[in-house]
């Protein structure tokens, strides 16, 4: 048997056991009942929980670098980054939802939006943390 032939195996055992257990895989890779508000919580929360740790490493970082203003920007770049990979880690939970219940594109649309809301909102933090030491 090969690698590619045991993972193959592998992974329809876990799909038969899980449908043997009354469960959907889908349902079991997002969660079942999940909805879109609770992803929205869930993520906002870390994307919330991680800005501060983010932004005293950007500083922590900066005061290490040469203080150039290119240095400094891939610096807080490399921060909003870490938020962006929060985000999107939401809106792939989101989407899966979305196609678990055959809902409107409109209904994901309007929920993954405010999920990119909260990143623009608390990515500026990172950013404004960026612009102090950029102009001092």
């Amino acid at each position: 048997m090969t690698e590619s032939s045991e993972k193959k195996s592998e992974v329809e055992n876990v799909a038969d056991n899980l449908k043997n257990e009354g469960k959907s895989v889908v349902d079991s890779l997002i969660g079942a009942g999940e909805s879109y508000e609770d992803v929205y919580g869930e993520y906002s929360q870390k994307i919330i929980d991680a800005t501060p740790t983010l932004i005293d490493e950007f500083k922590a970082e900066a005061d290490g670098s040469d203080g150039q203003t290119d240095s400094l920007a891939e610096i807080s770049n490399k921060k909003v980054e870490k938020l962006a990979e929060i985000a999107n880690e939401g809106v792939e939970k989101m989407a899966k939802i979305m196609y678990r219940n055959g809902d409107e594109y409109s209904v994901y649309d309007e929920w993954s939006q405010k999920l990119y809301q909260v990143y623009t909102d608390y990515g500026t933090q990172i950013t404004d943390a960026y612009m102090d030491y950029a102009t001092n």
